[in-house]
């Protein structure tokens, strides 16, 4: 097989370069339709590629008249227009692996030797397999080539387990998994917005059981809870008297005591642990204005400096830590809407932007922006480094990962709207799960005078980065927004709490197990 690369180019097992064999081109899927290389100019040939698999990674090879498709999620398409005008999904009993990725994409390339399709390469892939029209085997050539076939798509074996109720329902609270595996859920609402808790509650994993802690000196809600180094808690702020004040819980002496006021009152703020145990609080917001301000807790010296703001004031942002110790914040919106997630959803202008902190200049940089913007979102750090978001939008949206390498976000198949969802990552670093949220609906019938109703949901969806797809997971007892989800050590989801906006916060409690 003689290949052509251009010039000073040379393949990587990592992040491939287009390949022409006989002048044949490969070319990455685009979201708006097929393409042809046909006298130096792509034409479109107005067939759509199948719908739901747009993923990044994918790849196609134009032979003859047709085309062959591999996409990113492991699946393998074909079209040739004599026999269907639409594409066809290849039965097979073997396939590659997955090898979604917005920037180390597969290549493919043909070999009209032995007449096969060649696919190669693409994110942590160094395997190369054949394609003949029918049937993908490994190619040949030694440890270069180690292959191991997609297993099948995984059934939906998961299943949610009723576990003792919170003593108080609660909404807006936080949960927090201490370092002995036990999780502390503190504060939160008896309402929404309204009737602010001090208590606190215990769950111990391995009776399932729950036990009353020490009260907060201040009852909170929407507030944050960050486990520090030591194996202690800080509470930061929130709705109620406690919104410019913090507090440390001890596991060890079921004791809280005072570790400061903040320099700006705040609620609806995010809170990241650094990688020297120091605590950055950005954003939220104060009565009437959303915040861009942002400071560091010290929990050597039990002290609160500033540190650089933010671009853009943030109320009710997400934020995580990449690798390599910034801290990435996404979303929210950057004008008053009262504090109301609903209202900020509704009418709050979103936000895609994102902005990245350095915590050895102490300044914050834009980041990669999302494809939509987000509030009432939900974030978690995936297993390789790179970063999950989903929902916060009114209408149907894809989630996306920030690729942690190339600092760009991919964008999977669209999903359904969800308002303040709860996500966990399960076990092994590659499936993330999503559970309840709200979603806004439009019913000409309803007595509101705009139309629209907010529905709670009790859906559960799963979605698989090494496939980049979507599956659907048995359903929750109990709708919920606003509640909170943690990964226990056993594996379990652990769902506590949550509520509607118009009603009383509930005290069920739900563990996954997939």
């Amino acid at each position: 097989m003689t290949v052509s690369y251009g010039p000073g180019r040379t393949p990587s097992t990592r992040h491939p370069v287009a390949m022409s064999l006989r002048w044949r081109t490969t070319r990455r899927v685009e979201a708006v339709g097929a393409y042809r290389f046909g006298n130096a100019a792509w034409s479109a040939l107005g067939v759509p590629w199948p719908d739901g698999t747009g993923y990044v990674g994918n790849v196609a090879y134009f032979v003859g008249t047709g085309f062959v498709r591999f996409a990113g999620n492991g699946e393998t398409w074909t079209w040739r227009p004599e026999l269907d005008p639409g594409w066809r999904k290849a039965a097979l009993e073997c396939s590659p692996p997955a090898r979604w990725a917005n920037t180390f994409r597969p290549a493919m390339a043909y070999d009209d030797s032995r007449d096969v399709i060649v696919l190669f390469g693409g994110r942590d892939r160094n395997d190369t397999w054949t394609f003949d029209g029918s049937t993908w085997a490994p190619a040949a050539g030694g440890a270069a080539s180690p292959v191991t076939p997609s297993p099948p798509p995984p059934a939906n074996a998961g299943s949610w387990a009723t576990l003792a109720r919170l003593a108080t329902g609660r909404i807006d609270q936080t949960a927090t998994v201490l370092q002995d595996g036990r999780v502390l859920v503190v504060g939160g609402s008896k309402e929404a917005e309204a009737n602010q808790l001090a208590t606190a509650e215990i769950f111990n994993p391995k009776t399932n059981a729950w036990s009353a802690a020490a009260s907060m000196a201040y009852p909170r809600a929407r507030h944050t809870a960050t486990l520090l180094a030591d194996g202690r808690v800080l509470v930061v702020g929130g709705l109620g008297p406690g919104r410019g004040n913090s507090e440390i819980y001890d596991p060890g002496t079921n004791k809280w005591s005072p570790a400061g006021n903040l320099i700006s009152a705040r609620a609806n703020h995010q809170a990241v642990r650094l990688a020297d145990g120091r605590v950055l609080v950005m954003g939220g917001r104060q009565p009437g204005r959303p915040l861009s301000s942002a400071e560091i807790f010290d929990p050597v010296l039990r002290s609160w400096a500033s540190t650089g703001s933010l671009l853009v004031a943030r109320d009710r942002p997400q934020a995580v830590m990449l690798p390599g110790g910034k801290v990435l914040v996404t979303g929210g919106v950057s004008v008053d809407t009262g504090g109301s997630l609903d209202a900020s959803v509704l009418a709050g202008s979103p936000l895609a932007t994102t902005e990245v902190y350095d915590p050895a200049t102490k300044v914050w940089i834009p980041g990669p922006t999302m494809s939509v913007g987000r509030v009432g979102h939900a974030m978690a750090a995936l297993g390789n480094g790179d970063v999950f978001v989903v929902g916060g939008t009114r209408d149907p949206a894809p989630a996306e990962i920030l690729d942690s390498r190339s600092d760009t976000w991919a964008s999977t198949a669209q999903v359904a709207p969800r308002i303040a969802p709860v996500v966990g990552v399960l076990v092994g670093g590659t499936r993330v799960i999503v559970a309840g949220g709200l979603v806004e609906k439009y019913d000409p019938a309803t007595v509101q005078s705009t139309g629209y109703t907010f529905v709670l949901l009790d859906s559960v969806d799963v979605f698989d980065t090494a496939r980049g797809s979507w599956s659907s997971a048995p359903p929750m007892a109990v709708a919920r927004w606003l509640a909170t989800g943690s990964m226990l050590a056993d594996g379990r989801f652990l769902v506590c709490g949550g509520g509607n906006p118009l009603i009383a916060g509930n005290d069920a409690v739900e563990g996954y197990t997939a």
